[in-house]
């Protein structure tokens, strides 16, 4: 048995690796965050858009 956020999570999951080209692009992005590469970027302010 799972939790519901558990399982809402491999649905999402399963829905964005359905697509090969998606699998691909996101694989990608992954190989280049653990190889070092992306930049790091405050959150927003919720309040500075209101």
């Amino acid at each position: 048995m799972v939790s519901q956020r558990e399982y809402e999570s491999m649905r999402e999951t399963l829905y964005l690796m359905a697509s090969p080209v998606n699998r691909r692009r996101l694989s990608e992005a992954v190989a280049r965050l653990e190889a070092g590469g992306g930049t790091v970027h405050e959150l927003a302010d919720e309040d500075a858009s209101a």
